[in-house]
């Protein structure tokens, strides 16, 4: 009776063991992010001051153009104030320089309506229908009142970042976002769909640092620096290269999931002799046939790149998230890109030489000069905080999730994915050569017994089931 209550316990131990190794061979096929992430840009707008120009004034910080700030003359900040609204007026971390920030379809009408009117704002504190849960509620922010749909905006790096040579090396740009319910001029509502466009671009034809006279009043603004009309001039946006994602919110969800796409754009007017307007975000997909189509090739989209989806929100209002964009480099030399929502993948997919319009949008940027935004569907304000760009280094061959070390992780991502780390045989051979590097992140196997493919992820598992069963073995003689 002992002997069979030991056999039974037995086989359940074993069961629970083998579940517990299925769960470590999930956990190891995992894409983790490398260890040696190096935060290449970043701007959470607490120096209030969004040109860079060393002083905060009313260009940075005057929420409705009034000339002063927090006066309660009701012809000047009395109705901000009556909401509960303070301007900013002194820096909360004047170290957190960030980048420059300005309006890229600013002044385009005879009113010259400043669109996508760039103000910091303080996030601290909930204002009319905002509450705790709705705004960022960590200090300052940049706030975004879009004076209607497909307004833009950039914000300009001090210097390129760009994604590094070797496969697997990675760069991923993030920041936080969220719909602006007290704006200076709030929409009475937002659309029941909306779009947001934003993503990496490249100052390709060089012009950053340009004059033109685009700005107010046709006055002489510099681009990359100023609100101007950049959105289609030159110097301006036409004539640079993208990579970007598309992503939708609304109650209506089934019509907002049909946004969900990654894309990449060659910004140029009268491209593959069309009448492409060279505006960015506004291109048409690109066409082989010349005289067709545009300047925008999709990379990525639902069902056969991923499963898609779209912004979180409740009523038309999106209460704060992060988006990210995460561009590889594969072993071809080729970039892949994904895109995500609150740390959960959307789409995945490669730029290939034999995509619709490469000959004509290629080669793709893998150097990047500034970050676009734009709300290409829908008449919404939000907010933006936490912008990021971080770089991540896959330094040694065959080290396939960036953690420092080539090991049966590794082979894992590999084994499931072999055209993304270095093709079949060639990645297998990589990582066999490396395997153990540094010294002590592989498995003992003594001298030159690296596991063959059929057998690695063998290993792995009878590695763990041997030490479950030799564990419970001992663990019955010290029980007697």
């Amino acid at each position: 009776m002992k002997t069979g209550t030991r056999t039974r316990y037995s086989y359940s131990y074993l069961v629970r063991q083998l579940g517990i190794c299925i769960c470590v061979a999930a956990a190891l096929s995992a894409n983790v992010r490398p260890a040696d992430a190096v935060v290449r840009i970043s701007d959470g707008f607490g120096d209030a001051d969004r040109n860079n120009d060393n002083a905060i004034t009313f260009y940075d910080t005057d929420l409705n153009d009034s000339g002063t700030w927090n006066d309660p003359d009701p012809l000047k900040d009395g109705g901000l104030i009556s909401r509960g609204i303070t301007e900013v007026t002194a820096a909360t971390d004047p170290t957190d320089v960030g980048i420059i920030w300005s309006g890229t379809r600013s002044y385009d009408t005879a009113a010259n309506i400043v669109k996508a009117r760039l103000r910091i704002i303080n996030d601290d504190v909930p204002t009319g229908q905002e509450t705790t849960t709705s705004i960022f509620h960590h200090g300052l922010a940049l706030g975004v009142e879009s004076r209607g749909s497909g307004s833009s905006f950039i914000g300009r790096f001090a210097q390129p970042v760009s994604l590094g040579t070797a496969a697997g090396d990675k760069l991923v740009v993030s920041v936080d976002f969220r719909t602006w319910l007290e704006s200076a001029n709030p929409n009475a509502s937002n659309a029941l769909l909306n779009e947001l466009r934003w993503g990496l671009f490249q100052d390709t034809d060089h012009e950053f640092g340009m004059s033109a006279n685009v700005g107010l009043n046709g006055a002489s603004v510099v681009w990359g620096k100023d609100d101007g009309m950049w959105f289609a001039s030159q110097p301006g946006a036409e004539g640079d290269k993208g990579i970007y994602a598309n992503l939708g919110f609304g109650t209506n969800t089934s019509a907002a999931d049909t946004f969900d796409r990654i894309k990449w754009e060659y910004n140029v007017a009268g491209i593959n002799g069309t009448t492409n307007n060279g505006r960015i975000f506004e291109g048409s997909g690109v066409s082989d046939t010349p005289g067709l189509g545009g300047d925008t090739g999709t990379i990525a989209s639902p069902p056969g790149n991923g499963a898609g989806g779209t912004i979180p929100s409740s009523s038309e209002n999106v209460a704060p998230v992060t988006l990210s964009i995460q561009y590889t480099r594969q072993a071809d030399g080729s970039i892949e890109v994904a895109d995500f929502v609150n740390g959960t993948e959307f789409l995945r997919d490669t730029i290939k030489t034999t995509d619709t319009g490469y000959n004509i949008l290629g080669p793709p940027p893998d150097s990047f000069d500034y970050v676009a935004f734009r709300n290409a569907t829908g008449d919404y304000d939000f907010v933006i905080d936490n912008f990021k760009v971080e770089t991540f280094s896959a330094s040694v061959a065959g080290d396939y999730n960036g953690d420092g070390k080539v090991d049966a992780a590794d082979y894992v991502m590999w084994r499931k994915n072999p055209a993304g780390f270095g093709g079949d045989p060639a990645g297998y051979t990589a990582w066999r050569a490396s395997f153990g590097t540094p010294p002590g992140s592989g498995a003992s196997l003594g001298g030159s017994a690296v596991p063959e493919p059929a057998s690695a992820v063998l290993l792995v598992m009878s590695g763990l089931v041997a030490f479950a069963i030799t564990g419970r073995s001992a663990g019955r003689q010290l029980a007697g």
